[in-house]
């Protein structure tokens, strides 16, 4: 292995430029991360190492081009991969010629539909995301946020981050962009399923107001109404449900918070909630979550997200396996930010069980560790309750219950 030169840093890995065995390649490496705690680090970046070549190896079966693996590392939770030789669709799209322009969307659209139609979900599908090569092939990569679900609402998601990733960057086609993106994915999954995933797209849009950044002062803001920052749909859904009921209007905002690496949910909503104000001027809402199983000292705590991502619910069941005392507590903390104060917090949680199985009902309204976790007082999971029924135990509807009881005061 030659010298290694880095080349691009993300928050989750670093991207270096090495040659190997007479071939350049890029070296993807998750280095550690300090402020996480250490045995919990190695589990994360060893299995989004080992994760992600699955992916890609799926991907290539489905007829997907992805980067050649050369060489997975997990002790050092490295993959070494072929260097494509090209440019980002990024960078190609805006001086491409319309016709051009068509056959690359309707290339783009095929690539979706062969990964969705394996059941491969590729998590963040930007034209940073896609490389096309000297021979007009166009490569995905980045498959690190990537999953295996074939459900109608994942591919949804996808495809609507896609539909979001065009308007973003390439604003003034995105529309036309987009159009023959769909026909490029109905060619591969037929009209009929994809249809299903268009009308998915729609209800996604019309779930919440999704507001830009970069037009916070062309809102039109009519009467009170509080804005839940959060990436998470399922999330928003729950609180909305409750909120409505309430007579409170509550608008969804797709913004990136500052998410701080704190043992304190409180700590860790609060910084977000005051960060997400100062950009977009706007009272708003930010949740924070964990899972806190007693046999696991804790863990995984506020690294649920975390935790989820990378061992799931089988992971976490197989970390039980055995262990007698299998109580836990989901706890929710929720702060409202308006002005440059500090934000009020209402904090809520769940005691209940981990599960010996995974549990999901026709209820779906679960989602993260809902299908084993079990309140008390109930004998369904959260996963196999509907949403109604689960707003009625959980930990989040008890901060979102608090937090109404006094914003109501302020009407």
């Amino acid at each position: 292995m030659g010298a290694m030169t880095l080349f691009k840093k993300g928050a989750e890995a670093s991207l270096f430029l090495a040659d190997w065995n007479g071939r350049k390649v890029v070296i993807k490496a998750r280095l550690p991360k300090r402020y996480r705690p250490a045995e919990l680090d190695a589990k994360i970046r060893s299995y989004r190492t080992a994760h992600e070549p699955q992916l890609m190896h799926k991907a290539k079966k489905a007829g997907v081009p992805t980067p050649t693996i050369f060489l997975v590392d997990m002790k050092n939770a490295s993959i070494t991969m072929e260097f494509v030789e090209g440019k980002q669709v990024k960078q190609v799209l805006p001086h491409a010629s319309p016709k051009e322009r068509q056959e690359l969307c309707v290339k783009i659209g095929t690539l979706i539909g062969k990964l969705h139609k394996h059941g491969v979900i590729h998590g963040d599908l930007t034209t940073s995301n896609m490389i096309l090569n000297g021979e007009g092939k166009i490569f995905l990569v980045d498959f690190g946020l990537g999953e295996k679900n074939a459900e109608i609402e994942a591919r949804g998601v996808d495809l609507h981050l896609m539909k979001r990733a065009l308007q973003s960057t390439h604003y003034e086609t995105a529309a036309e962009c987009f159009k023959h993106v769909q026909k490029g994915y109905a060619a591969i999954l037929g009209r009929e399923d994809a249809e299903k995933v268009f009308e998915k797209i729609r209800e996604i849009e019309r779930r919440g107001r999704y507001v830009d950044e970069s037009k916070q002062a062309e809102f039109p803001l009519k009467g009170r109404v509080v804005f839940f920052a959060t990436g998470n749909i399922h999330k928003f859904n729950e609180a909305r449900s409750i909120l409505t009921r309430l007579d409170i209007a509550v608008g969804m905002l797709r913004m990136k918070d500052v998410e701080i690496q704190s043992n304190s949910l409180m700590e860790i909503a609060q910084t977000s909630a005051r960060e997400v104000f100062k950009r977009c001027r706007l009272p708003v809402i930010v949740e924070d979550a964990g899972l806190f199983i007693d046999a696991l000292k804790g863990f995984p705590g506020p690294y649920a997200a975390y935790a989820y991502q990378t061992i799931g619910n089988a992971g976490l069941l197989k970390l039980m396996k055995k262990v007698e005392n299998r109580e836990a507590t989901f706890k929710s903390a929720i702060a409202y930010c308006d002005s440059l104060d500090d934000p009020l917090c209402f904090e809520g949680k769940a005691a209940g069980e981990i599960t010996k199985e995974e549990r999901v009902g026709n209820g779906k309204s679960g989602f993260g560790f809902d299908p084993i976790f079990q309140p008390s007082g109930s004998a369904k999971t959260f996963a196999e309750m509907t949403l109604e029924q689960k707003n009625g135990f959980s930990h989040r509807a008890m901060a979102v219950r608090k937090f109404a009881e006094w914003y109501k005061k302020l009407q």
